[in-house]
């Protein structure tokens, strides 16, 4: 369910309620309702996530039967083993503070499931995926919502899109030029003698850029 949420930017209840009928894996899409909105989402399997569903039994039924369980009995429960597992992982929570009662105060969207679907549209967001697709992956409509409430960039995101785009006169910073650019200079001035040094060091490039497109984040920074 961990791994649903994280690669969907689905619900809490849209994960632990998702249900086999709903799961497409030979498309490689889920396509549902969304618990919230009433909206159709259309979810792109991706890898990590496929790889989970792959190991499950296909009973018919829901996906995560337990998680189902618990959802319906105590939902409250889920976010609790979240909590658990994120601290036997070695992440340290600070604790939430007491209201006038000395009771904790309930933050759901602070430590819970819900964390995931602003770490997706998050990084979505980042990453230059328009926004009606995000719409239609998560199911809001509203683009104010989606912005106001799901979008947290962090402080270094901000600072590098703004150095990365912006003119130098306003950043003060020469952009580095991409990947890509790099190897097409290489290739242009490839011969027969420096061919070799060349293929080594565009493959360098090629393989540096694509490990930083990888899907990345942490759940306790601020876009988790």
């Amino acid at each position: 369910m961990v791994v649903a949420a994280a690669c969907s930017g689905m619900r809490k209840a849209d994960c632990a309620l998702l249900h086999w009928s709903k799961v497409d894996l030979a498309a490689g899409y889920i396509i549902a309702q969304s618990s919230k909105t009433q909206k159709e989402i259309t979810v792109p399997i991706l890898s990590p996530l496929r790889k989970v569903l792959e190991k499950l039994t296909n009973t018919g039924g829901f996906c995560f039967p337990k998680s189902a369980e618990m959802m319906q009995k105590n939902p409250d429960g889920l976010n609790w083993r979240l909590v658990m597992l994120i601290q036997k992982a070695g992440v340290k929570l600070t604790a939430q503070p007491l209201n006038e009662n000395q009771q904790r105060k309930r933050a759901p969207s602070e430590i819970g499931f819900h964390r995931f679907k602003a770490t997706f549209v998050t990084l979505a967001l980042d990453a230059g995926i328009p926004i009606p697709v995000i719409q239609k992956i998560v199911g809001n409509s509203d683009v104010h919502v989606l912005l106001k409430h799901y979008h947290r960039p962090d402080k270094k995101t901000l600072t590098d899109q703004m150095t990365g785009k912006l003119p130098t006169f306003l950043t003060g910073t020469k952009a580095e030029p991409s990947a890509t650019t790099r190897a097409r200079v290489l290739m242009e001035g490839m011969n027969t003698d420096n061919w070799q040094l060349v293929r080594v060091e565009v493959l360098k490039l090629l393989t540096s850029n694509t490990s930083t497109e990888s899907f990345g984040g942490t759940f306790g920074g601020t876009s988790a």
